[in-house]
């Protein structure tokens, strides 16, 4: 079930990058994917842990941050916050700052080749992707 969240996170990413906005079906989707996956893992587990629960209390507060600060979409806090459900507070933490990291990895080398300046905004999801296969899920 892992390889269908890479899936559909990889085509958020390629849309993302390409439109700098994604379609609801394919968030829903995501979201779909990654309950069913909670679901199944919780399942097996026979409870949810609290790991869980704070990893989808860490989503709840970036989905608030992006709502009231507009710096981050919509669909950047719902992708947080479903990766949160499925991996826990400790993997997403993980997830989440390696995407900050090569975010501004990849600003810094654009910024410095000239590319960019400092008020471009840069989508999130294609980062939260590489930082996905990067960290694992």
């Amino acid at each position: 079930m892992a390889g269908v969240i890479m899936v559909v996170l990889g085509l958020l990413a390629a849309e993302d990058l390409k439109y700098k906005a994604v379609t609801v079906w394919k968030l829903v989707l995501f979201g779909l994917v990654c309950t069913i996956q909670a679901v199944r893992t919780g399942i097996l587990r026979q409870s949810i842990e609290a790991d869980t629960f704070l990893g989808v209390l860490f989503g709840v507060m970036v989905l608030l941050i992006c709502v009231w600060t507009k710096q981050l979409g919509a669909a950047d806090g719902i992708i947080i916050l479903f990766l949160g459900l499925v991996g826990g507070i400790v993997r997403i933490l993980g997830i989440f700052l390696a995407a900050l990291l090569l975010m501004g990895l990849c600003g810094l080398i654009l910024m410095m080749t000239g590319r960019v300046d400092k008020k471009t905004s840069m989508p999130v999801i294609p980062f939260v992707f590489l930082a996905v296969v990067w960290r694992g899920l």
